[in-house]
């Protein structure tokens, strides 16, 4: 009888949704920092390009910026960020009880604040800052109000990034941990099933796509069972949820994979280091995200994936197939309120074995080794740890048909496999006149044929550079200045606020290219710039620094291969 007992709890709990093991978070400690329910945009742990989202993205009452944000709990604000990209403008709390939040892509601070890091702007001269004020400068309880919510950075629309980190280690922490209220009755969204074909190194074969249907709320079938002529395979699954009244299709908290009633492979976003987001390139089905395919989670971690966010058992996601017996699969896929949606079928091998067609190849990899190539026109060095599963890389060199290029162009497997780490690549000179050498670089053509300054300096005849994207790559100059074009400019200023210009370089760069650089002055003196990256605008607001009367405008920019474009005008205020 208690054996009996036994196996039917175990059946029970395998037949649960995955609630993983949390740790003793506060739950009445952090208040919401808007005065009102949120909506949101983002999830916590959601797929992004190359990194997992490191917080919440509470949408805007209304659409625009300038609605205000408040402290989350008692602390001091202990950083204070700006720059062009990234977090924008943002506020960093420490609290007392061990944790940091984080609110990011702020319009503009509160003035006391906005004061302390524009006298730092110009004593530094400079734009980017990263300021630790004194614990006691800028005390705040839960509710003071720090700042208004804006579109700062690399936002692409007006939100509140909000993130809850342990201060030790600065980790991010699923904010939602912490008893934050939220309204979700809405079951996340399957859209699709991946099948993968695996080799005993769990390389990939094979991929096979299969739509799904839904026959009630949060229950999805397939059309028939599956019959697959591999030994053994894995599934990824393209899902997605949503929160009451909001279209966002955002990221689900956590996905199990049972089969034959048994838990094999889950995981659940609740904490993601900062060193180890970007093995969301081994998470997720990379190739299918490249080809435009739309976020697969895989339900298998292959060799070079180090995340910790897994609960594995058994074969830890790999399926072994039977041609006498079907397998039964179920895919869990919830959100953080406890929201479920289930895809079930059933599998088994097929009598035939899909067998590859034969394929010429130059080189394979894998987690543990890495890629070297060396010939009289390419050197490229990858280490290992770079590639997250194993792969098999082409190689081959030819002619560029682009004009301006002084090298062959070197295809070197593609952008479809990602690299964790940076490698390095050394491409032979062709033709470039000593003069040029200063303005040569590496460059790489992305998938549209746009090519991409990847930087370098010059090493005998080679130029050398370091990458992470296989791809093609060859040796280009650039000569041309970035552009400097007035927005809002004119001789007479006097009636106006601010002064805008739109600064554009002829390449975008990657690697170890730098972003433009710029630098300007009124009468000598240097003057606050802000830089808005994403839409290439540089503003300078006056104050009381530029008084009434004639001034000079002097305002140069500069790119990644030291040309310079310049702008130079007078004005009256």
């Amino acid at each position: 009888m208690r054996t009996v007992l036994l196996c039917i709890g175990l059946a029970l709990l395998c037949s649960m949704a995955f609630i993983p093991l949390e740790h003793d978070y506060p739950k009445d400690y952090f208040r919401l920092p808007v005065n009102r329910p949120i909506k949101l945009s983002g999830t916590f742990g959601e797929l992004r390009s190359n990194h997992f989202h490191a917080g919440i993205d509470i949408k805007t009452l209304n659409g625009r910026p300038g609605e205000k944000i408040y402290a989350a709990g008692d602390g001091y604000i202990s950083r204070i960020k700006v720059e062009p990209g990234g977090y924008g403008n943002a506020l960093y709390i420490a609290h007392p009880n061990g944790y940091t939040t984080v609110y990011a892509h702020l319009d503009r601070f509160i003035p006391e604040v906005a004061a302390y890091v524009r006298s730092r702007q110009y004593e530094l001269e400079r734009f980017r800052v990263d300021l630790h004020p004194r614990p006691d400068q800028f005390p705040v309880q839960a509710g003071t109000h720090i700042g208004y919510l804006g579109n700062s950075g690399s936002s692409f629309g007006p939100h509140l990034h909000f993130e809850i980190r342990r201060s030790a280690g600065q980790v991010p922490l699923n904010p939602f941990l912490f008893g934050l209220p939220l309204q979700d009755q809405v079951r996340p969204e399957i859209q699709a099933l991946k099948v993968y074909y695996l080799n005993d190194k769990l390389g990939r074969i094979r991929t096979v796509d299969y739509p799904v249907q839904r026959t009630s709320p949060g229950v999805y079938r397939l059309s028939q069972p599956l019959v697959e002529g591999a030994w053994r395979v894995s599934f990824g699954l393209k899902v997605f949820d949503q929160m009451n009244a909001t279209p966002n299709r955002n990221g689900i908290y956590s996905l199990e994979l049972i089969t034959d009633g048994e838990r094999q492979y889950a995981f659940a976003m609740e904490d993601m280091p900062f060193n180890k987001t970007r093995y969301l390139n081994a998470h997720l089905d990379y190739h299918a995200k490249a080809n435009d395919e739309g976020s697969f989670h895989r339900c298998y971690r292959v060799p070079g994936n180090a995340l910790d966010i897994y609960e594995e058992r058994g074969h830890k996601g790999v399926v072994e197939l039977y041609a006498s017996r079907h397998r039964s699969i179920r895919l869990v896929a919830s959100d953080f309120d406890g929201n479920t949606s289930t895809l079930e079928f059933e599998i088994s091998r097929d009598t035939a074995i899909w067998q590859p067609p034969p394929a010429q190849y130059d080189y394979t990899v894998s987690h543990e080794q890495g890629l070297d190539i060396t010939t009289d026109e390419l050197r490229v060095s990858i280490p290992a740890g770079a590639f997250y599963e194993p792969a098999v890389i082409d190689y081959h060199a030819g002619t560029s048909a682009d004009e301006g290029v002084f090298a062959l162009q070197h295809h070197i497997g593609s952008e479809h496999i990602p690299l964790h780490t940076y490698g390095q690549i050394s491409v032979r000179h062709r033709g470039i006149k000593p003069a040029s050498l200063s303005k040569a670089f590496v460059g790489r053509f992305d998938d549209d044929g746009t090519l991409v300054n990847c930087g370098g300096k010059v090493e005998d005849a080679f130029i050398t550079t370091r990458i992470r994207s296989l791809g093609s790559y060859t040796v280009a100059i650039d000569t041309i200045p970035p552009e400097i074009k007035p927005l809002s400019f004119a001789p007479d200023m006097r009636d106006r606020q601010r002064m805008t210009f739109r600064i554009t370089d002829n390449l975008p760069v990657s690697g170890s290219a730098s972003g433009l650089r710029y630098h300007a002055t009124v009468d000598g003196k240097w003057i606050l710039m802000e830089y808005d990256a994403k839409n290439d605008l540089l503003t300078h607001h006056f104050d009381e620094r530029i008084g009434p009367g004639a001034h000079t405008l002097k305002l140069t920019v500069r790119d990644d291969r030291g040309n310079v474009g310049s702008f130079v005008s007078t004005f009256t205020r």
